[in-house]
């Protein structure tokens, strides 16, 4: 299964912002980051796969049902009195019988750790922050969707719920081979989580490939209008130093520990008399 976008427009009158004849095959079971600076067209592109807006031309085909869309701060549209009819609530619109709804509300919440004897009769607004999100993402896996698409899914946590938010999400990732599309501002999360990468840069796909050490993007982040992950602008700046170093790292750790394995094979240079 895979979202497969043909000359794809969308141009907000208003703004003269959008899309601009954009043309993507995202894969499925692969966790794709979309990436640009405000305005670039990551939400309008979002919202287009979801079916929420009707592209001006082009056209969108998604293979094996309706892709999920979970939007920034979900928690803000939160609207029944418990956990459980919150997560129903899609459900039940669905057509899902009652005697199978229980069992699928179980399911979604242990798929991000939250344990349903628990969390299920709790009103989701005396929940943490953390936990609200988690909710939110719950009710989108529970509808089984063909593709997960998250706008900006750890905005406003900290560090801990940020890493365990993207860690349950990931796992859920690996367990059904349902792929992820990502839209971040955050390149730290990006070069931790996702193996492929779109940049946008007005209304434009600029790059469209692998994340990896063979590839490294980033080395083009400047003139994207993009960030550049903590690990790779810690490398980049050795080479600029002359140091014989990797480009890319997925964290931070993992740049520091490149660099000492680096200095191991080769030795700290000799001193010039």
């Amino acid at each position: 299964m895979a979202l497969d976008l043909k000359e794809v427009s969308f141009i907000y009158p208003t703004t003269g912002r959008g899309l601009k004849g954009l043309s993507v095959r995202i894969e499925d079971g692969v966790w794709t980051a979309l990436v640009g600076r405000s305005g670039s067209g990551k939400s309008t592109l979002l919202r287009i796969i979801a079916g929420l807006l009707e592209p001006q031309t082009g056209r969108v085909h998604v293979d094996g049902g309706r892709p999920g869309l979970v939007m920034q701060f979900p928690e803000h549209h939160f609207f029944c009195s418990t956990v459980y009819d919150e997560i129903a609530f899609g459900l039940t619109r669905q057509g899902l019988p009652k005697s199978e709804t229980g069992p699928a509300v179980s399911r979604a919440l242990e798929a991000v750790g939250l344990d349903p004897g628990r969390v299920a009769p709790m009103s989701p607004f005396r929940l943490s922050g953390g936990d609200q999100r988690l909710v939110a993402i719950a009710a989108a896996l529970a509808l089984r969707p063909s593709f997960l698409l998250l706008d900006e899914p750890a905005a406003g946590l900290d560090p801990l719920q940020r890493e365990e938010l993207l860690f349950r999400i990931d796992a859920w990732r690996r367990e059904t081979g349902t792929g992820v599309l990502l839209s971040s501002h955050d390149m730290d999360e990006v070069a931790r989580w996702a193996d492929h990468l779109l940049v946008l840069k007005d209304g434009e796909l600029v790059y469209d490939g692998p994340l990896d050490s063979d590839a490294n993007p980033f080395q083009a982040a400047d003139h994207w209008g993009i960030g550049t992950p903590t690990g790779v602008e810690f490398l980049l700046a050795l080479r600029h130093l002359g140091a014989d170093v990797a480009t890319f790292a997925r964290t931070a750790q993992e740049a520091a520990e490149l660099v000492l394995r680096t200095h191991a094979v080769h030795g700290p240079e000799e001193e010039q008399p």
